[in-house]
């Protein structure tokens, strides 16, 4: 009888990597994001590094729009981020030629989900 002992470590839920949105509730502002390996081409993103800095890929116009054939074009600025004890993350980074500080209430953080609440925009 031969016996086969293996261990999995399971991954730690961590900020760090990118993140792609999926959902976002207009009436409770709560926000959920999905792990990714890379920006995907049409569609916004965060990605967090391990040393504070950040890089979001946004909107390059201000008008969203409702017509699914009309092209929105994308930019990736840097940024930085912090969290603090209470589980508040603050991202700071430019947004249409103005700085930007966004605040949200981590809810949830799994190996490949993110929910947060927005609690400020500045």
């Amino acid at each position: 009888m031969i016996f086969v002992f293996s261990s999995f470590k399971k991954r730690e839920a961590t900020l760090i990597g990118i993140w792609k949105p999926e959902y976002f509730d207009e009436k409770t502002k709560i926000a959920t994001y999905s792990q990714s390996s890379s920006f995907k081409k049409k569609s916004a993103g965060i990605q967090f590094f391990t040393d504070g800095k950040l890089k979001v890929k946004q909107s390059t116009g201000t008008c969203g729009t409702m017509d699914a054939n009309e092209k929105i074009n994308y930019e990736i600025v840097e940024g930085t981020w912090t969290i603090s004890s209470d589980s508040i993350i603050e991202l700071k980074h430019p947004l249409w030629g103005q700085n930007l500080t966004e605040k949200y209430k981590l809810k949830e953080l799994t190996e490949n989900k993110l929910v947060v609440q927005i609690i400020g925009l500045q």
